[in-house]
């Protein structure tokens, strides 16, 4: 699923969590499973690993830099 694919409303939603987790990230970015976790681990914004396999991402950082990166992207 990319970008265009997930509409405002979706997006909406989704942004109503208090943390995303990869699989949230993959929907918002249109990106890889790879790509995904690489991004989380670039520190971009920031991202917890909670046990051994989970990665959370406060929503409210993912937001802005997200909304940042599609300001530079315009």
């Amino acid at each position: 699923m990319n970008q265009e694919e997930l509409n405002q409303e979706q997006l909406e939603e989704l942004f109503k969590k208090v943390a995303l987790d990869v699989q949230d990230i993959r929907k918002i970015t249109g990106a890889g499973r790879d790509t995904a976790y690489a991004l989380c681990k670039s520190g971009k914004f920031h991202a917890v690993r909670v046990g051994k396999n989970r990665i959370k991402v406060p929503t409210e950082g993912f937001k802005k830099w997200w909304y940042g990166e599609q300001q530079i992207a315009q």
